[in-house]
């Protein structure tokens, strides 16, 4: 992590808390919002959360976090008019800004994160503390970032560290991120300078391969991946090779990703949202034809829906009840849960589940949860060409549980690099 993001985290803890603080006492108040969002988002969980109404309390206050974030980066893409001189009319400023934010955010209500888009609805912290958060985040540069931002923050300031383990919750830390995608050969948003000599149209058949994670988190490879497909995307629409429609699809269509989180995945969805601005504004212009200050969100909204998936991706038929057809992925990158067979006794009737399956030939002994999910991963690559970047358990090397897995990787597949 550099210092510009340590100072970021360090400054934002204790208003985090703050609004951790004043979630819980409108959670604990006789307030029958409240209580039936908790319900609605306790339904959209595969599995129980661990403690449900500390969670539900931890990802309202989040969220107030996400809307400023989400607020400063459409300002940085001149997609709202600029904080405001005078004082005095910064408090119209913050409720159209909100306003413009919640609306695109709703328009993801129509996607695989229906019912927790509004599910944070009951809570809305104050004006000044969201200014202070506004101040905060405006110090900072978030343009064009390919980093996962919004993970980040959540991993640093919320989860509890001594459920991640169990849980099998690891945060991929940006540059383990952009180190992979580079083995793999997929172009990244850092490599704009390269795309500039050596000519953007030779990246354009990578624009239409396929990315997928199938334990994508709040989507750390994803959107770095995303921003490089971005970055190709705006030189062809630029040069009106393609137009925002086929730009939109490309980000919308191929990237692909899991997770049983709901919560993760709607992030995950926020995170690939702001990828998709360049495209999703029209240029205002007043009746003389000048341009004005502003953008609008124009139509294209209504037809954004991302493939992030709430399922569990080492079941077929939880996939299949997402509607979303199987294909074979041109890449499959990701840092799946490693949960050993004695860590916990609340994963033995999830092991069961795999293990009767019967889809998983490879699982040896007392296996860690990422030999499925290595296994899964393998399933669902392209042959012949697919390429598979994972983060895996040291016990690969030499556990005998992994031996199969081994066995496999050596005899039926081409190994390129292993760190």
């Amino acid at each position: 992590m550099n210092d510009h993001s340590r100072i970021l985290l360090r400054k934002l803890q204790p208003i985090l808390a703050s609004i951790l603080e004043s979630v819980r006492i409108h959670f604990d108040s006789p307030d029958n919002q409240a209580r039936e969002a908790l319900q609605t988002w306790q339904s959209l969980y595969l599995f129980p959360p661990h403690r449900p109404d500390y969670e539900f309390c931890l990802q309202t206050a989040f969220m107030q976090f996400v809307h400023m974030y989400l607020v400063h980066t459409y300002e940085e893409n001149d997609l709202l008019l600029p904080y405001p001189m005078v004082k005095l009319e910064s408090k119209t400023w913050l409720a159209c800004s909100k306003q413009s934010v919640l609306h695109i955010l709703n328009s993801l209500d129509n996607n695989a994160f229906a019912g927790i888009v509004r599910c944070f609805d009951w809570f809305s912290a104050d004006e000044q503390t969201l200014l202070q958060l506004y101040h905060l985040l405006k110090k900072h540069n978030f343009k064009s970032s390919n980093e996962d931002i919004l993970g980040k923050v959540y991993n640093e300031s919320f989860i509890e560290h001594r459920n991640r383990s169990e849980k099998g919750q690891f945060y991929t830390p940006s540059h383990v991120v952009s180190y992979m995608l580079d083995a793999l050969d997929i172009p990244m948003y850092h490599d704009d300078s390269a795309i500039s000599v050596h000519g953007y149209k030779i990246y354009r058949e990578y624009l239409h391969q396929t990315i997928a994670d199938l334990s994508c988190g709040s989507g750390s490879f994803l959107v770095a991946a995303a921003a490089g497909k971005r970055a190709i995307a705006q030189r062809l629409v630029a040069a009106h090779e393609i137009t925002r429609e086929d730009a939109l699809h490309i980000l919308t269509s191929a990237i692909v990703g899991f997770d049983l989180n709901p919560f993760a995945c709607y992030l995950a969805g926020i995170n690939l949202l702001i990828q998709c601005l360049p495209f999703l504004f029209n240029q205002c212009e007043d009746t003389s034809g000048k341009s004005m200050e502003h953008r609008k969100f124009d139509s294209l909204q209504s037809r954004l829906k991302f493939s992030i998936h709430c399922a569990d991706a080492l079941d077929p038929l939880s996939i299949e009840r997402t509607g979303f057809a199987e294909p074979k992925f041109d890449y499959v990158v990701g840092n799946p849960p490693y949960v050993s067979a004695n860590e916990s006794s609340s994963n033995l009737l999830y092991r069961n589940k795999i293990w009767n399956s019967g889809h998983y030939l490879l699982l040896n002994q007392k296996w860690d949860v990422f030999v499925p999910f290595f296994e899964r991963n393998l399933q669902l690559l392209q042959p012949e060409s697919g390429r598979l970047g994972l983060i895996v358990s040291s016990g690969i090397e030499t556990e005998g549980y992994a031996q199969r897995l081994r066995q496999e990787l050596c005899e039926h597949y081409n190994l390129l690099q292993i760190d």
